[in-house]
């Protein structure tokens, strides 16, 4: 099992490394959403420990089209809903981890694959 700090490390290194492709602000936006992604299939997918969250890049080179999947148990939940806000200090503060993700990438899905729930994040490089 992976650690979800590890996440954005672990996929940093696969891009960069394997990939061949240079950090640019672009993919660290996406490596971000990915990161919160992962960390709300598992804070909100996972009923408890013994289910996983699957995570799945790829990138389509004609396209400088970079995508990931993540899967996880959970029953999803309703996109609808608005983003979540609170009041610090009398200031408006964003809490929500969709808002996060959908600000780091081009298009987010959501999808029921089978007994899964699947988070899709696409990103033009």
């Amino acid at each position: 099992s992976v650690c979800v700090s590890s996440v954005r490390r672990r996929l940093l290194y696969h891009v960069t490394e394997w990939w061949c492709m240079p950090l640019t602000p672009t993919l660290e936006d996406f490596l971000l959403a990915v990161h919160e992604a992962v960390s709300n299939a598992v804070a909100h997918g996972c009923r408890d420990t013994s289910e996983i969250v699957k995570l799945v890049v790829s990138y389509h080179i004609p396209h400088r089209l970079i995508q990931a999947h993540i899967y996880d148990p959970g029953p999803g939940f309703d996109t609808s809903l608005p983003f979540r806000t609170e009041y610090v200090e009398g200031a408006e503060v964003s809490c929500s981890g969709r808002q996060l993700i959908q600000g780091g990438v081009d298009e987010v899905c959501y999808e029921r694959r089978g007994e899964l729930h699947c988070c899709i994040l696409t990103k033009t490089l």
